[in-house]
């Protein structure tokens, strides 16, 4: 299971074309970012400030390329655990993002130019892969794990896996977003994939 893979599937950028609100630009693309990153959490439409700040047809736009980036490692883990087992390992990735703590503060603004810096406090992918391996050793040592079935032994590391999420621990992470503005359009890095990868997970 490819667990930094799987997560940097959560991740994509959005171009910001208007901003609605009242506030100064950087505090009205400040919000807007959060309620991107809520689509990047893969949130519905109705969840957190996603609504505020896009229309419906702008949260389909970005939660299908989410999904797009997310289907080859998600089918994986389908094909590899079994449909229901592999359900449950993506809910439980997907509420670990959902829980991660961050905090968006704004570091310099120009005309043309709005850097934020993003603290967050991401989930240790190395302490992760240390856990579930930890995990799998000590069942695979077991005097039956030899007598189990396929199914029981997908369901039984499904449920380590769940465990593991919840059980991993967080490192402080500082991340920066720059926003750049053309044509009238506040456009993200182009590596924005990548930053938002490591708000929530981290080596």
């Amino acid at each position: 299971m490819k667990l930094k893979k799987i997560f940097a599937g959560l991740v994509t950028g959005v171009m910001v074309v208007g901003l609605i609100g009242c506030g100064s630009t950087s505090e009205k693309l400040q919000k807007k970012l959060k309620a991107n990153l809520e689509i990047v959490e893969l949130r519905e439409y109705e969840d957190g400030t996603i609504k505020e700040h896009f229309t419906k047809e702008e949260y389909e736009k970005v939660r299908k390329q989410c999904d797009a980036a997310n289907a080859p490692d998600f089918l994986e883990i389908m094909a590899e655990y079994g449909p229901e087992n592999g359900q449950r390992i993506i809910d439980a990735l997907k509420k670990r993002v959902q829980s991660v703590e961050y905090e968006i503060i704004k570091k310099s603004e120009e005309s043309d130019k709005i850097v934020f810096t993003i603290k967050s406090q991401a989930m240790d992918a190395g302490e992760l892969e240390k856990i579930i391996q930890s995990k799998f050793d000590k069942y695979s040592e077991d005097d039956n794990f030899e007598n189990k079935k396929l199914e029981e032994i997908q369901k039984d590391v499904a449920d380590m896996i769940v465990r593991a999420y919840e059980e991993a621990p967080t490192k402080e992470t500082e991340n920066e977003v720059t926003y750049t503005k053309k044509d009238g359009a506040w456009n993200p890095d182009t590596n924005f994939s990548n930053i938002t990868e490591n708000i929530y997970t981290v080596e």
